[in-house]
């Protein structure tokens, strides 16, 4: 239809299609240009942005071609023959209207075009979250500031490495992540996991809100929330992250929060008996001893009513730091309530 279409309008241009190439569907921008001697002239091209790049060698072609018309002419008029010489000239013009209306219309695209590349590249750079583009080889396309940032990579020095030297992560083992990740080969490894992502696109098309630890070229660990998926078009991938260290600061104090007393810095009474509950359980299971010591703070009451509440919990604050002081690593104080 795009050739019937040629054959009337002569210039057929910017067309979008599907193509099935080698059992993978492409979306392709084409033009098509119908040839003086029937021939056509068809661009393929699967970035509407690639299409710049060929209207130079249109118009080349369209230039030797005006130019080997000329040189008809002239020849033709040597010998006498104006009347096809003119119906020649005359179906060369229209033509080489054609072309330099298409020549117009691709540099106005190419405008356009570099116009929405400059946005995009000012609101990747401008953005809070890291940005990494790899083509299909796995190797870096860009970065955008922050991530340059936050790797301590800049493009230049990035660009045509290896993703994986550049965005190198880590994850905890068990750690209830939904990476298709563990093999057998690692299953009993207790340390950290590398993430290698060209693997692992090979079983996932994508990842989302992945937590993960980012080796940065400095050798600095940075907790981060990653997503990444595959570019369908040209099989590149693109990877946006987060630095979310005040997140993990936050929920580490919320962790220490709900199980610690806040004024001691020991453990709280269901921190403590929780505690308490595993250590029973293990002792019974394991035939081991296991011993409790109870105690609380004498004259408490007379410290609070002769100096104040301050000074008696000053005091509850030293009791606890001498006995935590004073015990093995795997023993455990626990503050009931009150001097308990």
């Amino acid at each position: 239809s795009l050739l019937e279409e040629a054959e009337k309008d002569d210039v057929v241009f910017g067309r979008e299609l599907d193509l099935n190439l080698i059992g993978k569907t492409e979306s392709y921008i084409l033009t098509v240009l119908n040839n003086l001697d029937s021939d056509n002239i068809i661009i393929a091209a699967n970035q509407s942005e690639d299409m710049i790049k060929y209207y130079e060698e249109l118009m080349k072609i369209n230039n030797e071609y005006v130019n080997s018309l000329r040189s008809n002419i002239k020849e033709n008029k040597n010998k006498n023959i104006p009347a096809k010489d003119e119906e020649i000239y005359n179906e060369m013009s229209r033509l080489n209207n054609k072309l330099v209306n298409l020549q117009r219309q691709l540099n106005k695209q190419n405008l356009q075009l570099k116009a929405e590349k400059e946005k995009y590249r000012v609101t990747l750079s401008s953005i809070a979250e890291g940005v990494i583009t790899a083509d299909y080889k796995n190797n870096i396309v860009y970065l955008n500031s922050k991530a340059e940032k936050m790797l301590g990579w800049s493009l230049d020095d990035a660009k045509g490495k290896k993703c994986r030297d550049i965005f190198k992560v880590s994850i905890k083992k068990n750690n209830g992540h939904d990476l298709e990740l563990i093999t057998e080969e690692n299953s009993a490894v207790e340390e950290d996991i590398e993430i290698d992502l060209a693997s692992l696109f090979q079983k996932k098309e994508e990842i989302n809100n992945q937590e993960a630890i980012l080796i940065s070229k400095n050798n600095n660990s940075i907790p981060i929330e990653f997503s990444a998926a595959k570019v369908v078009e040209n099989q590149g991938k693109v990877i946006i992250f987060r630095d979310i260290s005040e997140r993990k600061d936050n929920e580490q104090r919320l962790r220490k929060y709900a199980s610690t007393d806040l004024l001691t810095e020991v453990l709280n009474r269901r921190a403590g008996l929780d505690y308490l509950q595993e250590e029973m359980n293990l002792a019974e299971a394991n035939n081991f001893t296991l011993s409790v010591i109870f105690i609380d703070v004498n004259d408490l009451k007379s410290v609070n009513d002769n100096f104040g509440h301050q000074e008696g919990d000053k005091l509850l604050q030293q009791v606890s730091n001498v006995m935590q002081n004073s015990l093995r690593r795997n023993d455990m104080v626990v503050r009931l309530g009150g001097d308990e």
